[in-house]
């Protein structure tokens, strides 16, 4: 009787894993369109928005180097952003 129970349990643990596995699997992005919140489709727009602001990263030390040049590499882009990278 209690194999049958953990046999059942089983098989419905499977099944939802698999539902679940095909859900996040989609390669859809959910995205239905490339609108944004406003309705408007800005993907032909040649008006950019200048960032401005400033961020502090605080992480590993083995990632430091990959965040400091991602940071830097952005706000080059960016120049009225600032980025600080801590390690610890």
């Amino acid at each position: 009787m209690i194999k049958n129970g953990k046999i059942s349990l089983l098989a419905v643990l499977l099944i939802l894993l698999i539902g679940l596995l095909a859900a996040c699997g989609s390669g859809d992005g959910g995205n239905a369109s490339e609108e944004d919140t406003n309705g408007t489709n800005d993907s032909n727009s040649t008006e950019t928005e200048e960032l401005t602001g400033s961020v502090i990263i605080s992480g590993s030390s083995a990632m430091q180097p990959l965040v400091a040049a991602a940071a830097e590499e952005f706000m080059n882009q960016n120049p009225g952003t600032d980025i600080q990278v801590n390690a610890g």
